[in-house]
Protein backbone atom coordinates (compact mmCIF):
# COMPACT_ATOMS: atom_id res chain seq x y z
CA UNK A 1 0.00 0.00 0.00
CA UNK A 2 3.24 2.38 0.55
CA UNK A 3 4.46 2.06 -2.68
CA UNK A 4 1.14 2.32 -4.16
CA UNK A 5 0.61 5.85 -2.15
CA UNK A 6 4.48 6.88 -3.13
CA UNK A 7 3.60 6.17 -6.95
CA UNK A 8 0.43 8.80 -6.39
CA UNK A 9 2.49 11.10 -4.79
CA UNK A 10 5.45 11.50 -7.12
CA UNK A 11 3.08 11.47 -10.19
CA UNK A 12 1.25 14.46 -8.10
CA UNK A 13 4.77 16.09 -7.82
CA UNK A 14 5.41 15.08 -11.80
CA UNK A 15 2.10 17.37 -12.81
CA UNK A 16 2.61 20.17 -10.59
CA UNK A 17 6.05 20.65 -12.15
CA UNK A 18 5.01 20.32 -15.75
CA UNK A 19 2.16 22.70 -15.07
CA UNK A 20 4.41 24.68 -13.34
CA UNK A 21 6.89 24.70 -16.45
CA UNK A 22 4.20 25.03 -18.92
CA UNK A 23 3.14 28.52 -17.27
CA UNK A 24 6.69 29.67 -17.17
CA UNK A 25 7.10 29.02 -20.94
CA UNK A 26 3.63 31.31 -21.46
CA UNK A 27 4.74 33.68 -19.51
CA UNK A 28 8.09 34.56 -21.10
CA UNK A 29 5.86 33.74 -24.89
CA UNK A 30 3.59 36.51 -23.37
CA UNK A 31 6.64 38.77 -22.16
CA UNK A 32 8.19 38.37 -26.17
CA UNK A 33 5.43 38.89 -27.68
CA UNK A 34 4.66 42.56 -26.02
CA UNK A 35 8.36 43.48 -26.42
CA UNK A 36 7.70 42.45 -29.91
CA UNK A 37 4.78 44.64 -30.07
CA UNK A 38 6.29 47.92 -29.21
CA UNK A 39 7.75 50.21 -31.11
CA UNK A 40 10.58 51.29 -29.76
CA UNK A 41 11.29 54.49 -31.94
CA UNK A 42 7.81 55.75 -31.38
CA UNK A 43 7.56 60.10 -30.46
CA UNK A 44 11.29 59.70 -32.21
CA UNK A 45 10.62 59.61 -35.77
CA UNK A 46 9.73 62.80 -37.90
CA UNK A 47 6.47 61.56 -38.44
CA UNK A 48 5.86 62.16 -34.54
CA UNK A 49 6.82 65.38 -35.25
CA UNK A 50 3.41 67.20 -37.17
CA UNK A 51 3.23 70.16 -39.41
CA UNK A 52 7.42 69.86 -39.71
CA UNK A 53 9.64 69.80 -42.11
CA UNK A 54 13.36 67.98 -41.92
CA UNK A 55 15.88 69.18 -44.37
CA UNK A 56 18.94 67.63 -46.30
CA UNK A 57 21.57 69.48 -47.85
CA UNK A 58 23.41 66.47 -49.55
CA UNK A 59 21.40 65.12 -51.20
CA UNK A 60 19.21 67.98 -51.28
CA UNK A 61 15.50 66.46 -49.83
CA UNK A 62 13.20 67.84 -47.72
CA UNK A 63 10.89 65.81 -46.04
CA UNK A 64 7.50 67.46 -45.09
CA UNK A 65 5.59 66.05 -42.29
CA UNK A 66 1.26 66.86 -42.15
CA UNK A 67 -1.15 67.26 -39.52
CA UNK A 68 -1.98 63.76 -39.68
CA UNK A 69 1.27 62.41 -39.68
CA UNK A 70 1.23 61.87 -43.02
CA UNK A 71 4.54 62.29 -44.55
CA UNK A 72 5.52 63.28 -48.08
CA UNK A 73 9.21 64.20 -50.52
CA UNK A 74 10.59 66.87 -52.24
CA UNK A 75 14.35 66.33 -53.98
CA UNK A 76 15.65 69.35 -55.03
CA UNK A 77 18.91 67.55 -57.21
CA UNK A 78 18.58 66.91 -61.14
CA UNK A 79 20.49 63.72 -60.69
CA UNK A 80 17.69 61.91 -58.57
CA UNK A 81 15.40 59.76 -60.80
CA UNK A 82 12.67 58.09 -59.94
CA UNK A 83 9.11 57.18 -60.72
CA UNK A 84 6.26 59.77 -59.89
CA UNK A 85 4.56 57.53 -57.66
CA UNK A 86 7.41 57.36 -55.22
CA UNK A 87 6.76 57.64 -51.46
CA UNK A 88 8.72 57.55 -48.51
CA UNK A 89 7.93 56.06 -44.88
CA UNK A 90 9.62 54.47 -41.98
CA UNK A 91 9.38 50.73 -41.34
CA UNK A 92 8.83 49.58 -37.71
CA UNK A 93 12.61 49.64 -36.99
CA UNK A 94 15.02 52.47 -37.61
CA UNK A 95 14.87 52.49 -41.42
CA UNK A 96 13.20 55.03 -43.74
CA UNK A 97 12.42 53.78 -47.07
CA UNK A 98 11.87 55.65 -50.90
CA UNK A 99 9.89 53.00 -52.30
CA UNK A 100 8.24 52.84 -55.61
CA UNK A 101 4.89 50.49 -56.45
CA UNK A 102 5.33 50.82 -59.92
CA UNK A 103 8.63 49.35 -60.12
CA UNK A 104 8.03 47.08 -56.78
CA UNK A 105 11.41 47.95 -55.17
CA UNK A 106 13.00 50.46 -52.64
CA UNK A 107 14.83 52.68 -54.15
CA UNK A 108 16.63 54.68 -51.87
CA UNK A 109 17.25 53.06 -47.55
CA UNK A 110 18.77 54.18 -44.92
CA UNK A 111 19.63 53.09 -41.72
CA UNK A 112 18.88 56.10 -38.95
CA UNK A 113 19.20 57.32 -35.54
CA UNK A 114 16.69 59.98 -34.49
CA UNK A 115 16.40 63.05 -32.38
CA UNK A 116 14.13 65.89 -31.37
CA UNK A 117 16.01 67.92 -33.65
CA UNK A 118 17.21 65.99 -36.52
CA UNK A 119 17.72 62.52 -37.91
CA UNK A 120 21.45 61.03 -39.11
CA UNK A 121 21.39 58.26 -41.46
CA UNK A 122 23.49 55.80 -43.37
CA UNK A 123 22.46 55.47 -46.75
CA UNK A 124 22.11 51.33 -47.07
CA UNK A 125 20.75 51.61 -50.66
CA UNK A 126 20.83 54.18 -53.06
CA UNK A 127 19.03 53.69 -56.44
CA UNK A 128 17.48 57.49 -56.76
CA UNK A 129 20.58 58.94 -57.57
CA UNK A 130 22.93 55.81 -59.09
CA UNK A 131 24.46 54.52 -56.12
CA UNK A 132 26.21 58.23 -55.40
CA UNK A 133 25.62 57.97 -51.40
CA UNK A 134 25.50 54.43 -50.62
CA UNK A 135 27.42 53.99 -47.22
CA UNK A 136 27.66 57.63 -46.72
CA UNK A 137 25.86 59.30 -43.98
CA UNK A 138 23.49 62.07 -43.99
CA UNK A 139 21.91 64.30 -41.73
CA UNK A 140 17.85 65.52 -41.75
CA UNK A 141 17.46 68.90 -40.10
CA UNK A 142 14.23 70.03 -38.07
CA UNK A 143 13.59 73.42 -39.73
CA UNK A 144 11.44 75.84 -37.49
Amino acid sequence: MSIFLEDIFMDTILEVKQKRNILIALYIFAILSFICACDAHSGQRPTDYPNSVWACTNPNIRLIVQQNREMYFEIHDSSAQYPNDTIVGFDYGNRIIFHSNDLGDDLFVCRCVFSPEKMTAVVTKDELFDGKYTGQQIEFVKED
